[in-house]
């Protein structure tokens, strides 16, 4: 597909913003993102080079309860322009709002389109919503573009019951029974137990799927950047935010959650992950917004993503590269088996080789896969092999 071709079909999926909406911004500061950061106002932008795009969807039929979510994006916009670029470098742009199509399917269909056509270009598309059941069309990209999903979402509930229609409460049934299934890997960060099915949660861990509570990452929020550092999608609830730091609509919000510093370092490290090519965030309603508070923070949360990005130092241990990698031995003795770690000399992030004995020929008979610290003192000094090592080679020696 040629360059051309994409930016003529781009421009059909998208209405231009009012320049009303930002008529008192009109004097942003200099080195502002509202001064610096082409946008859709009159003539669309040119993606040649382009690395993020910001996509709004005005969408909210889907939802059961949080209507008036759709006028997310805008609200959003208002607060990011204000934001100060970082030292960056990154070419971002913004696309405008995508147009809604006659059906509900359309406007997936749509997003998906937008999705696909980004990635391939290059580009990430950072995606503010509208209802969380949205992120359907940002998965069906991967499917269309033949690539196996490495999928996050950042969520206090895992519903995983499909009651009646899809809708914006079991979002996540939808893409996880999807077929032909295209997941590689699914890990959902910061739920609470006491919002979750325990036999969903036993339906995940048999599948060899990751969750990580709250309290984990409230405990170390390091835990969380291994599980994202290898995924391709993040799906990020607004809803996962306490209620007290991000107003919202009663029916989806908790007085528990993340707090915003968690947020934004999540999102930073969602940043960092040298293969993740679609953000999205979802479930934020203006409506129930207290002095702009939650649009500040998603806002700043966007901020973090785009501060990970040109952060990236696109390190792997998977070349094996002894520059810039520590080999590391740790040996269990009860059954004299070696595990061996890799550690970053740049990041001091940490990995773990995995043995697998699946046939293949898009896997090696070993596999690394990202870890912490933590695990590797608890195999070389506590003797023990954590849980979620067992997982990961149960899931690739299938």
């Amino acid at each position: 597909m040629s360059i051309l071709v994409i930016y003529s079909s781009m421009q059909d999926f998208f209405k231009p913003l009012d320049a009303a909406l930002f008529a008192h911004h009109n004097a942003y500061a200099l080195h502002s993102l509202g001064s610096t950061m082409p946008r859709y106002t009159a003539d669309f932008p040119d993606l040649d080079g382009v690395e993020l795009a910001i996509v709004g969807i005005e969408e909210e039929r889907q939802t059961q309860h949080n209507m008036g979510v759709r006028d997310a994006p805008n609200k959003v916009r208002q607060e990011l322009y204000q934001l100060f670029r970082g030292l960056w470098t990154v070419n971002i742009v913004d696309l405008g709002n995508i147009r809604l199509g006659n059906t509900i399917n359309d406007t997936y269909n749509a997003l998906q389109t937008v999705c696909e056509e980004l990635i391939i270009n290059g580009t990430i598309p950072i995606i503010i919503g509208g209802s969380i059941d949205l992120s359907y069309g940002q998965f069906l990209a991967y499917d269309r573009l033949g690539e196996r999903i490495e999928l996050a979402t950042i969520d206090s509930k895992i519903n995983l019951e499909f009651l009646g229609d899809f809708h914006d409460q079991n979002y996540l049934f939808k893409m996880l029974s999807y077929e032909p299934s295209f997941i590689n890997n699914y890990v959902n960060l910061s739920h609470q137990g006491y919002l979750c099915d325990p036999e969903h949660l036993d339906f995940l861990y048999r599948l060899n799927f990751d969750t990580v509570r709250l309290g984990e990452i409230r405990h170390n929020i390091l835990h969380a950047e291994p599980h994202l550092r290898l995924v391709n999608s993040v799906v990020f609830n607004m809803a996962a935010i306490r209620s007290f730091e991000a107003p919202n609509h009663p029916s989806c919000s908790s007085p528990n959650g993340l707090f915003a510093h968690e947020a934004c370092q999540i999102m930073k490290y969602a940043g960092l992950a040298d293969r993740l090519t679609s953000v999205g965030f979802y479930n934020y309603n203006p409506i129930f917004d207290r002095n702009r508070q939650t649009a500040m923070l998603l806002s700043q949360m966007i901020w973090h993503f785009i501060d990970g990005f040109c952060s990236r130092v696109g390190e792997s241990p998977y070349k094996n590269d002894q520059k810039k990698f520590i080999k590391h031995i740790a040996l269990l003795k009860e059954t004299n088996y070696e595990f061996v770690f890799y550690k970053s000399k740049l990041t001091d992030r940490w990995w773990i080789q995995v043995p697998t004995s699946k046939n293949s020929d898009k896997l090696e008979k070993t596999v690394i896969v990202p870890c912490t610290y933590e695990d590797y003192k608890t195999i070389a000094i506590d003797q023990n092999v954590p849980d979620k090592w067992i997982k990961i080679q149960q899931r690739y020696s299938k």
